[in-house]
């Protein structure tokens, strides 16, 4: 009897940690950069992506977006996020400040944490035109979580736990900024 339990019991833990890899693959497989083709000029996309106003319609229904600075974005003007959640569930806060504007192609979002010397994510958002149409991308880089940046003490299973979590932030970044950016195609491409 007890035999069986202990199979079965392992069936389990195998079945939920190959669960737990597959998620993981999927989250870190697509890369760090979300892009959409848009058939817009790069001026109205930037007027779309570079505003408070924009960046609050294009947000999710659950998000609340505030922001320092008027008209356009400008460098070390900032942008506030946060997830209002269900009662007792946790509630997501996320503070931007725009590191870079090459208007119209490039704008470049940091966030930091007040004790940290590195941004903890970048977003460095691009327009690039194609022919009649436009790419659209956002690119996240962790630099807290690159090697340079880290102490020497972490070691090599703190670094390879550092390097995980680092590919499982890009990866929810991405799939998020995916569903924005696919919003903002859909008002580009209205008619």
């Amino acid at each position: 009897m007890l035999k069986w339990i202990l199979i079965i019991l392992g069936v389990i833990i195998v079945g939920l940690l190959g669960t737990c890899f597959w998620g993981y693959k999927q989250l870190t497989g697509g890369g760090a950069t979300a892009e959409v083709m848009v058939a817009t000029t790069p001026e109205r996309a930037w007027a779309w992506l570079n505003t408070g106003d924009s960046v609050a319609a294009l947000s999710d229904s659950v998000t609340t977006v505030s922001w320092t600075g008027t008209g356009t974005f400008a460098v070390g003007d900032t942008i506030r996020m946060r997830s209002v959640a269900a009662a007792g569930a946790a509630q997501s806060n996320f503070e931007w400040i725009v590191t870079r504007v090459d208007s119209p192609s490039v704008r470049v979002l940091s966030a930091f944490q007040d004790t940290l010397p590195a941004p903890v994510l970048q977003r460095i958002d691009s327009l690039v035109p194609r022919g009649d149409s436009l790419r659209i991308s956002s690119t996240f880089t962790l630099p807290l979580f690159d090697e340079g940046n880290r102490p020497d003490s972490v070691g090599r299973l703190g670094g390879a736990i550092l390097s995980g979590t680092g590919k499982m932030m890009q990866g929810a970044m991405r799939l998020t900024t995916q569903m924005e950016l696919d919003r903002l195609k859909a008002r580009l491409e209205q008619r």
